[in-house]
């Protein structure tokens, strides 16, 4: 079993739980993991679903990078998610910018990247949550959930598969920032958002554009009529085709 590594039964949030520890000095590459969420997180404030049977995982880095070069590791942490995955079951992955984790136009996982201080020092907080077991989800979310299970062929363990995508994040840290081009190329590649039409909110208003690329930051690069957008946070929703042809 990995060193510094939590095993709870269940927890609000293994990302408060881990911010927590973080303030009180927890040592780098601590992780959390439990069998379930009470009060799962997501990005934007959105809630996330979390019965048993999925993987509920926060892990602790220290990076001494520059800060913007920490906002490329979040894009980053989606490839060592999806080489995690498909190292435990053999699914190959693709990621909706900036980093949900997707297969057979379902959404598989999620991951908000939180950071807190201690003094001057940043502690970044990966949280990954992954649907391995779930069959059922609430109406919400029905349509466009998914899980390993799902798609897998064999039995699944929610634990083996933590393992796994835990050893591909802490591979990924350790050679951040150097790995970054090669990294980026991947993400480019897993990218299923791009060549798509996409929506997004500005001001209270809705945008629409082209997604044709991503930055080296990590930011998605658009086509608009009134010429090229960059989207650094936020969302982007991909429009269905019917849509994209109106």
């Amino acid at each position: 079993m990995r060193d510094h590594l939590i095993l709870l039964d269940e927890t609000e949030s293994t990302n408060a739980y881990l911010k927590q520890l973080a303030l009180q000095g927890a040592e780098e590459y601590t992780a959390v993991l439990a069998a379930r969420q009470s009060g799962g997180r997501g990005r934007l404030g959105r809630s996330f679903f979390s019965p048993e049977g999925g993987v509920y995982l926060s892990v602790l880095y220290r990076p001494k990078t520059a800060v913007e070069e920490i906002s490329s590791f979040t894009v980053l942490a989606a490839v060592a998610v999806c080489r995690g995955i498909e190292k435990y079951c053999g699914l190959s992955c693709g990621i909706k910018w900036t980093n949900d984790v997707e297969y057979g136009g379902r959404k598989l996982c999620g991951i908000l990247c939180e950071s807190v201080f201690r003094g001057s020092e940043p502690n970044v907080i990966v949280g990954v949550g992954i649907n391995v077991n779930t069959r059922e989800f609430p109406e919400d979310i029905r349509d466009r959930a998914g899980s390993l299970a799902q798609f897998a062929k064999n039995p699944l363990d929610p634990q083996t598969a933590a393992l796994s995508v835990l050893e591909e994040l802490d591979a990924a840290y350790r050679a951040f920032p150097g790995c970054r081009k090669a990294a980026m190329e991947e993400y480019r590649s897993r990218c299923t958002t791009l060549g798509r039409e996409v929506s997004w909110q500005r001001n209270g208003e809705t945008c629409r554009g082209l997604a044709v690329g991503v930055d080296d930051l990590g930011g998605l690069v658009i086509e608009t009529a009134a010429g090229t957008e960059i989207l650094r946070w936020g969302e982007a929703s991909v429009l269905p085709k019917r849509e994209e042809k109106a």
